[in-house]
């Protein structure tokens, strides 16, 4: 409340102001009694809604003045104001703000009673880290590091009682784009993908200026390109890997970098359906049944072939049935109604679909075939030792079902416990147990049904001992000095040839046989002279471990030991065999026979260990093999080669390989297949679960060349790598490239390449194809083997076209064109050389043939130079031309043909010329150009130059020998110095020296090179005489001079060592004791008076070598 002060003659000093209720009249005092100095008061402690007066009166020094109402009544209650914001003009634009800096929005606000003020972004809640400040006057916002999430409309509304007001702000954050959104996959086929894609949400304040598209392998971790620059909003990423998993990821750019990536969640397999099975075939028919066979198809899309899908159709009608599905490539259909035609079709599924049916070639009519029977043994004889079993399987053919007979011997073969016969509808199985002498012999088999019959026979050989001779012993000539005797082989020769026989005899008085021989080859013998005793003879036997009859099974790294308690006599050789052959002597291998016992030890064991053993035993009594069966528990080995690729083509090939020879006493669970491009270090797992011992491997990139290795894994690990030769994965029937040879006015030559890829199937021949240039139609000109051939029967002056195809068992190539259209008339063609190399080498005392092919018409005229001259033919060099080469013969190559060899061919159509340089592999040339670059006493460098012929190789290295010239022997100094210089040391001072040299490269040692003789001694002369004494200080006093003393250092001492004993009176003395060769630097003559030791002796200016 504020008033005005009334006019008066006096200054006023105070004013009070007064207020009453409205109804009454009583005015009560609101200032203190003083009054107030200002014109403005605030009167409290009013009741609420209550309606006042108020009045104001001015005080000065005489008193207080009149009062000046305040017009009309006053009603005690608050004022109200509707909310009220006041933004500035510069944020109702859109504010842009850069990402990573802070945002800070100021809005002053103005309303009663004061407002409430409620923030938010897109009708959102505001994030967390936003930071909002309300006071009664004012508002802010603060954000601190803005993303492009925070872009958008900022919204501040004030509410009180009196009303609502609501204002936004735009912010505009720079930053990257958002994600795209909406990402698909619209296709996939074996080798792309197309993805699309709908624009980010958040551009980044910026428009986007194009997309990234990038792609992973599921086996990789990083990403890597595949376009940078896609302005659409879908892509065909290709090539891909065939059958490979790939992630893809797309990104947005604009003007601020690369944005947020949208990626795929799973991976995308590039591969599409397959293609149709191939040979759909009928393997069996019944009145009822239908059996079918197909082969996988030749291109599974690039994912496995899950299985297959088979429908049947009744001829005459349109819909086909399904019949079932199958994992295998066989089914057989039943229930089918007899005399019906039925049509088959066969589709390959895999995990992208279906593919195109493969139809029965035609109808199939359900009725049983009939046709003869046959009995088709694997072998002619089967052997058995005796005790052992045997089964004999052999498979029989025929419709209907055949009925099987056996024979023994001319007679029925009786089944028994032991002899049983089982018969199947496709084979016919002879089972024996415990294999007898007996069970040996012919037996006959026979099949018969309504169409006809067939017999066949096989052997059973029982192998065992023989059976006794047949009698009786027959006494052909008796004398009182012999007895000659002959018997009948036996009737059982135990399976095999009899070997020889024993003959013994015995004393009827007493029951003692003796041997007469043990060795009789033929059924007769004659028994003659004195019987001679000799020892007993007992055949070799072994007591073993009963455990050695069963696999003795060992893990690798363990030791093994077999032995065995021996007998016999005499005492029986010992030897050990694997695989039927000594063992190799090698230092694990430890093996120990006693006159009781034999002992083989092998430390660390490892796969190769694995096999049969045998412990043979010899003596005259006979010879016994004791076999053990050892496994080793390891990994494998490598597998069997060679790995073996097949049916190579730009983006695939098939591998196959055999088992490993040693499976490391385990199954072979599964095999890991790798591969690598020639071009990189490291390789990648392309299958890491293959069951078979084969593979179609895809997804090779087109043109790049590969290695492959494979390696098979047991329960005991890892084995080791088989790897193949380097293919490069391309199309075959790469068509060859075609020229021009010959031409006349009837004919034309023409020649070609091979192509640079066989596809996996030898070339078998080629077509030359051609027609007139005029005309529309090609024909075959000729067929031929080799790539060139020569048309002959062309109309003169006629143009024609020419081109050539390659053929292999898979078909033919695209066809190759000669390129222009020849007329057939006598020209003259410039002559032309094609080398196959520009540099031959050879072994010295080999020969050489250094063959030119020669093309030209007329045929031109061949010369050879040889280092710029021309060459001349000797008893060495031989030159050979023909209508279509040029060659030269060098018989015994030596250092001496080495060159450049120039070949000029001429004809009226021009010349050309070209090189051929010949390097002969031999032992270089002597080094050459000694020098001696430093001497002393006890060293000697050397240096000198390489030799003129290195022999077609680099030198590796020299040799160098050296000799007292006082002696003939050469010794040697060094035989490896890689440089051309060398210093010896530890020389004799003052010994003369000659050294030798020789050049050493991989094919030997050169001649050598002499050095003159060097002698091993400093180069000093004698010192001269001193100078003339100068007088550098005089003095009154006189000292007389007592004697002399002398004194020595060497060059590389700093003391001095006193010479003489006594003092020398005299001026010149002997030193002696000097060693030979050494070098004294100094002799210092000391003087000596009678008060002092003057140290001043002039040294000697040289150093004096002894």
């Amino acid at each position: 409340m504020s008033a005005e002060p009334a006019e008066a003659p006096a200054e006023a000093q105070a004013e009070e102001a007064a207020a009453t209720d409205a109804p009454a009249e009583e005015w009560i005092m609101c200032t203190p009694p003083t009054g107030v100095k200002k014109t403005k008061f605030e009167v409290v402690k009013l009741k609420e809604n209550q309606a006042y007066r108020f009045r104001v009166c001015a005080i000065n020094k005489v008193g207080v003045g009149e009062h000046a109402d305040v017009s009309g009544a006053v009603v005690a209650q608050d004022r109200t104001e509707e909310p009220d914001l006041d933004i500035d003009p510069e944020l109702r634009k859109i504010v842009t703000i850069k990402a990573g800096a802070s945002l800070r929005l100021f809005i002053p606000i103005k309303g009663r009673p004061t407002p409430t003020i409620k923030w938010d972004k897109d009708e959102a809640a505001l994030k967390e880290t936003a930071q909002v400040e309300v006071t009664s006057s004012y508002t802010s916002l603060v954000i601190d590091k803005m993303s492009r999430n925070d872009s958008g409309k900022y919204t501040v509304t004030a509410e009180n009682s009196s009303g609502t007001k609501s204002a936004f702000v735009v912010v505009r954050v720079l930053d990257t784009p958002s994600a795209p959104v909406n990402l698909k996959v619209k296709e996939i086929t074996n080798q792309s993908v197309t993805l699309a894609w709908e624009p980010p949400l958040l551009d980044g304040g910026s428009k986007i200026k194009n997309y990234i598209v990038e792609k992973r392998e599921s086996t990789r971790k990083t990403y890597a390109a595949a376009v940078t620059n896609c302005h659409a909003l879908s892509w065909k990423i290709e090539p891909l890997q065939e059958g490979c998993s790939y992630y893809f990821r797309v990104l947005a750019e604009n003007a601020h970098g690369v944005g947020l990536p949208a990626a795929t969640v799973d991976p995308l397999k590039v591969s599409e359906v397959p293609q149709s099975p191939k040979n759909l075939i009928v393997t069996d028919q019944t009145k009822t049944s239908i059996s079918l066979a197909w082969e996988k198809p030749e291109y599974d899309g690039g994912s496995r072939v899950m299985q297959y899908l088979l429908e049947v159709q009744l001829k005459g009608q349109e819909k086909w049935s399904g019949v079932n599905t199958f994992k295998t490539m066989e089914a057989t259909v039943s229930k089918l109604n007899p005399g019906e035609e039925y049509l088959f079709r066969v589709t390959a599924i895999n995990d992208k679909g279906k593919s195109d049916p493969k139809v029965l070639a035609g109808p199939v009519m359900t009725k049983d075939l009939v046709f003869e029977p046959d009995v088709r043994p694997a072998f002619s004889s089967y052997s058995v030792h005796v005790g052992k079993d045997m089964n004999i399987d052999i498979p029989i053919f025929g419709r209907p079902k055949p009925a099987v007979s056996w024979t023994k011997d001319g007679a029925p073969l009786k089944v028994t416990t032991r002899v049983n016969i089982l018969n199947t509808p496709t084979h016919t199985t002879l089972s024996i147990k415990d294999a007898a002498g007996d069970d040996g012999g012919m037996y006959s088999i026979n099949v018969s049904n309504s169409a006809g019959k067939k017999d066949t026979t096989v052997e059973i050989i029982v192998l065992d001992k023989p059976g006794p001779p047949s009698g009786p012993v027959r006494f052909d000539e008796i004398t009182t000095q012999s007895i000659s005797i002959s018997w009948d082989p036996p009737k059982h020769n135990g399976g095999c040839q009899i070997s020889n026989y024993i003959v013994q005899k015995r004393d009827t008085t007493t029951t003692t046989w003796e041997n007469v021989s043990i060795n009789c080859a033929r059924t007769s013998i004659k028994v003659s002279g004195p019987i001679t005793a000799t020892d007993e003879i007992e055949a070799p036997r072994a007591s073993m471990d009963p455990k050695y009859k069963d696999v003795i099974v060992i893990n690798a790294g363990e030791n093994l030991l077999l032995d065995a308690d021996i007998h016999g006599k005499p005492i029986p050789d010992v030897a050990w065999l694997k695989e039927g052959k000594e063992m190799d002597k090698a230092l694990r291998i430890e093996v120990k026979t006693t006159e009781k016992c034999a002992a083989m030890t092998i430390k660390d064991v490892t796969k190769l260990d694995s096999g049969h053993y045998d412990l043979v035993l010899k003596n005259l009594g006979g010879i016994k093999t004791f076999p053990i069966t050892v496994k080793v528990l390891d990994k494998p080995g490598p597998p069997t080669g060679p790995l073996r690729v097949t049916g190579v083509m730009a983006d695939r090939c098939i591998l196959s390989w055999s088992e490993p020879t040693l499976d490391g006493g385990a199954r072979i669970t599964h095999y890991v297949l790798e591969k690598r491009e020639t071009s990189r270090l490291s390789w990648t797992v392309a299958a890491p679960d293959i069951k078979g011992l084969f593979y179609k491997l895809t997804s090779l990139l087109p043109g790049n060349e590969y290695i492959f290795r494979v390696r098979a894994l047991n329960k005991y690990g890892v084995g080791d790598y088989l790897e193949s030769e380097p293919i490069i994965a391309r199309n075959p029937y790469k068509p060859p490239s075609v020229t021009l040879v010959d031409l006349t006015k009837t004919s034309v030559s023409l020649a070609w390449e091979k192509p640079a890829h066989d596809g996996g199937s030898k070339v078998i021949c080629y077509n030359v194809e051609f027609k007139p240039k005029s005309g529309d139609k090609w024909g075959t000109a000729c067929t031929v083997k080799v790539p060139e051939a020569t048309i002959p029967n062309l109309t003169p002056n006629e143009a024609y076209l020419f081109r050539v195809v390659a053929i292999n068992e898979k078909g033919k190539s695209e066809p190759k064109d000669l390129g222009l259209p020849v007329v057939a008339k006598d020209v003259a063609i410039e002559p032309s050389l094609n080398l196959l190399f520009t540099t031959y080498s050879v072994k010295a005392g080999d020969d050489l043939t250094l063959e030119v092919p020669v093309r030209g018409r007329p045929k031109p005229v061949v010369s050879w130079k040889k280092d710029g001259l021309p060459l001349k033919q000797t008893s060495s060099v031989t030159i050979l031309n023909t209508a279509t080469s040029s060659k030269i013969l060098i018989k015994q190559a030596s250092r001496e043909h080495v060159g450049k060899y120039e070949i000029t061919l001429a004809n009226t159509a021009g010349t050309v010329t070209t090189d051929v340089g010949v390097v002969v592999l031999d032992k270089p040339g002597p080094p050459k150009g000694i020098k001696v670059d430093a001497v002393t006493s006890d060293s000697i460098t050397l240096s000198w130059s390489p030799p003129d012929y290195d022999g077609g190789c680099s030198i590796s290295n020299y040799i160098v020998e050296k000799r007292d010239t006082n002696t003939q022997e050469w010794q040697m100094a060094a035989s490896n110095v890689a440089r051309t210089c060398f210093k010896a040391g530890r020389l004799t001072h003052g010994a003369e020296y000659q050294f030798r040299i020789y050049a050493v490269n991989r094919y030997g040692k050169s001649t050598y090179l002499d050095s003159p003789g060097i002698t091993a001694q400093y180069n000093f002369k004698q010192p001269g005489p001193p100078s003339t004494p100068i007088v550098k200080l005089a003095t009154k006093s006189y000292i007389p001079v007592l004697g002399y003393h002398v004194e020595r250092k060497e060059r590389s001492s700093i003391l001095w060592t006193k010479m003489n004993r006594g003092m020398i009176k005299d001026t010149e003395y002997k030193v002696n004791a000097i060693e030979e060769g050494m070098i004294l630097h100094s002799l210092t003559v000391v003087l000596r008076s009678q008060t002092t030791l003057l140290r001043r002796g002039t040294p000697p200016r040289d150093p004096i070598l002894q």
